[in-house]
């Protein structure tokens, strides 16, 4: 583990600083999001686990051995962060606003599989992709 932490110390460290920013910020209104403009689906509720932000992320390190791997920001003040462990076997889906966190997926994987690269992922199934395939739309 202390291997892990030392080859992301860089992006932990932005993540904590951009989580300093994010908490100094003040305290935002969670909106609610319309469907986007030709989309037609249904909305529905789903459980979600919200807390202080600084608990939630030591919970997820300290219980499950989670670290945040990918970040997005919106443009709301939100933040989207995606949690796995150091053999990626566990994941949780983080939503950040100042000072609160709300967890709105976590599971378990077979190991390996709950976060990989893109480059990963295309060496993994390569062998799988038809060869004489000419779409440019898949083809590698």
């Amino acid at each position: 583990m202390k291997k892990f932490f030392r080859e992301y110390q860089g992006f932990l460290s932005f993540t904590a600083i951009i989580l300093v920013f994010g908490l100094a910020a003040g305290a935002s209104v969670a909106c609610a999001q319309e469907l986007p403009e030709g989309l037609t689906g249904e909305k529905i509720e789903i459980p979600v686990i919200c807390g202080d932000t600084v608990v939630m992320y030591r919970e997820l390190l300290e219980t499950h051995g989670e670290v945040p791997v990918v970040i997005g920001f919106t443009d709301r003040n939100t933040a989207v962060v995606w949690f796995t462990n150091e053999d990626r076997s566990t994941l949780s889906v983080v939503i950040d606003t100042p000072h609160r966190s709300c967890m709105i997926y976590t599971s378990t994987c077979i190991e390996g599989d709950c976060y990989m690269t893109p480059k990963e992922n295309y060496e993994r199934e390569k062998k799988k992709m038809i060869e004489n395939n000419t779409s440019p739309k898949v083809s590698m």
